[in-house]
């Protein structure tokens, strides 16, 4: 048998040669002697290791709608590309459905590009010159030499070069913020933008003849750049970078924000241009509108903005090597993610001096990815236009994340926001001619769109960035500090706790702020403010001061563990000085939440989740005093067969055999498989049905014990491993167990038998697996994988317990949702149909559980909740049914729905569920529905205290649909009876539309907005109701 060796960083250990001597290095005592074998291997394996193919495959996957998909496939990601993801796959590792493998990828055949094509057929250049990937008619993947790329025709495309650093799955920045006026200041901002100016730019920049990065003209332009950047009076700096031999040069200037200094918002543009060869140092490559326009806009904000002061720091950034591939700015953000940077966002512009002929006004298309972010930074330059440049230019937001081919794509694959202003879609049909050619000369641009474009750029990034009045005081939170006064005392905010929140104030304001006062209010559901008033000491300019007295709020038992809540707190001063500053955090950890369910419905509990399990370690080592038996192992990587004394049921079969690896895993039924090589869950990759408490290349038969014990008292099989050495790092010993309870004695409402994972001393968990997996090798939870934990997952150390159960775990109260008739058929006018609802405790003690209903819509999404939630309480063994009636409206989309009921605490923690379908017609006839209403029969809605009817609390639903043209309809809950107002506003403020102004009875209520009298846009749905206040925001699309 030959063991081949992990990757490693150590040259003697990596690799052939790690494969190959690693066997007989770890008999030599000293470095030298080792390094003696080595030199006389390199003559016989030269020719071997220049033929050794990679352990990974160079991908093309699906881009999964959550990166968990992709968790049990081993892919790491290079790049994201819209609807697919290049990246790795571990040798032998099957492909996703729908990707492929890019074969004929080979290290040494150059450098990885993607090649953006602006027209068809532009690929075919490529043909016989470079090692070609993959081609379609919109883009290229292939790899070049230096040679190879200077060898190419004028290609009519975009360069993107990848790198095989590993890049985040997931996005940085959490999700969309909450949508704010544009600050007092802007205006100004907006209206400092100067034509002259900016065109001055844009001739200087041309006047370069040549700005390709391997020109030394672009080295003259970069020095110009940096010059205009000191005489802004900002920090400029070179961000030096390679291009092959050539040390090239991005431009820095950097305006530190006096509050939040290490808070980063970027204004990026390439300076560099090609004529359409920009692998050769082109001789003339004006670039006026791609991208002396982006480096323009740039410049000019840098001009008006570095004359205030911001809270944030903003970076004004101009990149070189963007038409090679990108190379400066992968450069700079390689350099920002090793510093751990905090980047709030980059706002990127490339090519915005071609108005084009579409109709006027003409469009800005503002490119963004799938981050809430990225999409709220779209939003805020869409509102910039809509408020301050409505007849100039026309707003068109495109979430592509295939557009990767600028400056913000780095961003992009770091998981940070980004976006790309553009004047027209990529290649589009009204897309510049001049592009990439001699005549990108400033006599073909219109530069009174490109200030109008630079105007639109200001106004959000000035925002984003908030300003700071240049006169009096300006007040805003300096720091906070929350302490759970009634909780589990860990410093930070849970659900269910109540907390103080002492804040600490900075006068970040040129002038003294004296008599100052500060008044916290919230909408968040989850919150509750019940110390609402503080005041502070008198704050000189840029002194801070902590508030005399702490905040006191309640966090709702119901808030989703890692959720972020929202309050703002108005402050005042004397002469009337207000501001208003939102205040942030985060409540719980997700730690303290159980991983799953899989798709089966296991769960995975450890010690920090709340029913989670008990570390109580069952000695059963003879050898140790326990009553156990050996499993005698004599050599490497072997499986033994052991018989169980009860049936185990797992993954819904019954197993009365199990097989246990000296490889730290069990496999239900027989197997004689041996893997030692550990892979992601779930995976082809060890046996079916597996069960991994420490999944890795281990060797008992060399150090440690493993046994095993039926314990009748407990009713459960125990495996234990104790002290078992790793193959590599051999000084590595391992201390865990296995428990298998027999269901028979410890019953799930599944049937299927829980297994407890004890971990008594581990030494190193870097490169393991941890989970369970099904029969099929399709399902399963992965709990760790080579030192990347599930977000749910405490670290794995001594100590350490881990519970895998179905049905959460959670108390058995079981929800039974029946239709009274089917099948349920709505007709197009809208109908109603009857069902019971009912909840069983079958626990042992008395349970106080919330219940809840809602509906899948058949387009994807959710409506609801359409019942609830209402909190009940059911003794040991008790039960409660009610009737209810649902109506379905006419507005309702055509097709098949799911109702669901829940038993839990609402929103995100299930007990049980039940569901039955229906089914709404296209045609029919009746009595017309307009809402989504829930009621007891024969009555229009439930009184209190006759169980499952009003709502707990105040709430506002999203629109549906959303966007739309041009009705949409809203839910709003009311738990009394309350004077409403729901009042529809456009991105000014104005109001167009009043839906609901006066009294309505608790309950559940809809009403619809019918927009054919306004234009497309965004807009804005607020609700006030007896103190309760909702923002909505809705898009119209015509």
């Amino acid at each position: 048998m030959v063991k081949f060796c992990r990757r490693s960083n150590n040259p003697l250990t990596s690799g052939v040669f790690g494969c190959i001597l690693y066997p007989y290095l770890r008999f030599f005592q000293t470095r030298r002697e080792a390094m003696k074998l080595v030199l006389c291997a390199l003559v016989l394996l030269t020719p071997l290791l220049f033929a050794q193919a990679a352990d990974w495959n160079l991908a093309r996957v699906p881009a999964p709608d959550d990166p968990a998909d992709l968790a049990g496939t081993g892919f790491v990601l290079f790049h994201r590309a819209g609807d697919y993801w290049i990246g790795s796959l571990p040798e032998g590792k099957a492909v996703p459905a729908g990707g492929m493998i890019l074969s004929g990828y080979d290290i040494r055949a150059g450098e990885l590009f993607r090649l953006l094509l602006a027209r068809p057929g532009e690929a075919d250049k490529l043909t016989d010159r470079v090692v070609l990937l993959y081609k379609d008619e919109d883009e290229a993947i292939f790899q070049a030499t230096q040679a190879q790329l200077e060898s190419l025709p004028p290609i009519q495309g975009q360069f993107v070069r990848l790198t095989t650093t590993p890049k985040p799955m997931g996005y940085h920045g959490g999700g969309m913020p909450p949508t704010d006026e544009f600050h007092p200041m802007v205006p100004q901002f907006v209206n400092q933008v100067s034509q002259t100016q900016y065109t001055q730019y844009v001739q200087t920049l041309q006047d370069f003849v040549t700005r390709n990065t391997r020109h030394a003209n672009c080295d003259s332009a970069a020095a110009w750049i940096l010059s205009q950047f000191q005489a802004f009076g900002l920090n400029a700096s070179y961000d030096l970078f390679q291009l092959g031999t050539l040390t090239k040069r991005n431009v820095i200037g950097e305006l530190p924000g006096l509050v939040y200094p290490d808070s980063l918002i970027f204004i990026t543009a390439h300076y560099d241009a090609t004529a359409g060869s920009p692998s050769i140092p082109e001789a003339v490559a004006p670039g006026a509108d791609d991208n002396a326009s982006g480096t323009a806009c740039v410049l000019e904000c840098a001009r008006i903005l570095s004359q205030y002061d911001f809270q944030k720091t903003i970076r004004f950034v101009a990149f070189a090597g963007e038409e090679q591939g990108l190379y400066g700015s992968e450069d700079y953000v390689a350099n920002l993610q090793a510093a751990q940077a905090h980047v709030v966002g980059s706002f990127n512009f490339d090519m915005i001096a071609w108005s084009g002929n579409d109709p006027l006004p003409p469009d800005l298309v503002i490119y963004s990815d799938n981050n809430p972010r990225s999409q709220a930074m779209a939003a805020k330059i869409e509102e910039a236009i809509l408020t301050f440049l409505p007849t100039a230019l026309e707003p068109d937001i495109d979430i592509s994340p295939g557009m990767t081919g600028s400056d913000h794509s780095p961003f992009w694959d770091a998981g940070w926001p980004a976006i790309c202003g553009i004047e027209e879609q990529a290649w589009g049909p009204d897309f510049n001619p001049y592009y990439h050619t001699v005549n990108d000369v400033v006599a073909n641009c219109d530069l009174v769109y490109a200030a109008n474009c630079t105007r639109a750029a200001i106004a959000a990034l000035s925002d984003w960035a908030l300003p700071i009045s240049a006169t009096g005081p300006f007040l805003t939170v300096y720091s906070k500090v929350i302490d759970d006064l009634t909780g589990n005392q860990n410093g930070q905010p849970d659900p269910g706790e109540t907390i103080s929140l002492l804040v600490t104030l900075i006068n970040a304001g040129s002038q003294g702020a004296t008599g100052i006062s500060g008044t916290l209010t919230t909408t968040d559901p989850h919150l509750s403010v019940t110390q609402s008033y503080s005041t502070y000491p008198n704050l000189a300019s840029l002194a801070t001061g902590a508030g005399v007295q702490a905040y006191i709020l309640d966090v709702s038992p119901s808030c989703p563990q890692g959720a972020t809540v929202n309050t703002t707190l108005n402050l005042t001063a004397a002469g009337g000085y207000q501001n208003s500053v939102p205040i942030s955090f985060i409540v719980g950890d997700p730690l303290y939440d159980p991983m799953g369910p899989d798709a089966y419905g296991y769960y995975a509990f450890d010690v920090l989740d709340q029913n989670g399990p008990v570390y109580n370690w069952m000695e059963i080592d003879p050898m140790s005093g326990g009553a156990g038996a050996l499993i005698n192992y004599t050599s490497d990587d072997q499986t033994v067969q052991l018989n169980l004394p009860f049936a185990f049921r797992y993954y819904a079969q019954d197993y009365t055999q199990i097989s246990v690896c000296t490889n730290g895993w069990i496999a239900m039924g027989s197997t004689t498989e041996t893997d030692y090589s550990n892979s992601a869950i779930p995976n082809s990759d060890g046996p079916p049905a597996m069960i991994a408490p420490f999944w890795e290349d281990l060797s008992p038969h060399l150090m440690g014990r493993v046994s095993h014990h039926y314990d009748s008292t407990q009713h459960c099989f125990v495996v234990e491993f104790l002290g078992v050495r790793q193959y590599t790092p051999p000084s590595a010993t391992e201390s865990f167990e296995v428990i298998l309870y027999d269901p028979a004695h410890h019953p799930t409402p599944t049937g299927d038998g829980k297994i407890l994972f004890q971990y008594k001393r581990i030494s190193d968990p870097a490169s393991c697996t941890v989970g369970i997996e099904d029969p099929t090798e399709s399902m399963g939870l992965q709990y760790l994988y080579n030192a990347n934990y599930n977000v749910h997952a405490a670290p794995l150390d001594s100590g350490m317990a881990i519970l895998f159960v179905t049905a959460a775990g959670y108390p058995e109260v079981v929800v039974d949702l029946t239709p009274l008739g089917t099948p349920i058929v709505i007709p197009v006018t809208g109908g109603t149909f009857n069902y019971t609802i009912g909840a069983t405790n079958n626990e042992t003690t008395t349970q106080n559980f919330q219940a809840w209903c809602d509906v899948s819509l058949p387009g994807g999404g959710t409506y609801g909740p359409t019942l609830g939630p209402v909190n009940a309480s059911l003794p040991p063994g008790g039960s409660l049914t009610r009737t209810r009636v649902q109506t379905v409206p006419a507005s309702a989309p055509a097709g098949s729905y799911t109702y669901h009921a829940y038993a839990g605490q609402y929103p995100n923690v299930v007990w049980s569920t039940d569901s039955f379908p229906f089914a709404k017609n296209v045609n029919g006839g009746g009595l017309m529905y307009e809402h989504w209403l829930n009621y007891e029969p024969n009555k229009v809605m439930g009184e209190a205290g006759q169980g499952l009817a009003l709502p707990l609390e105040f709430s506002l639903s999203e629109a549906f649909p959303n966007p739309f043209n041009p009705v949409t309809a809203l839910g709003f809950q009311l738990p009394a009876s309350s004077r409403v107002s729901l009042r529809i506003y456009d991105t000014a403020g104005r109001e167009v539309a009043t839906l609901v102004n006066g009294w309505r009875d608790a309950g559940v209520h809809e009403v619809t907005f019918d927009a054919s009298d306004l234009a497309s846009g965004l807009y804005f749905c607020r609700m006030q109701a007896d103190g309760f206040t909702a923002v909505r925001k809705l898009m119209l699309v015509k």
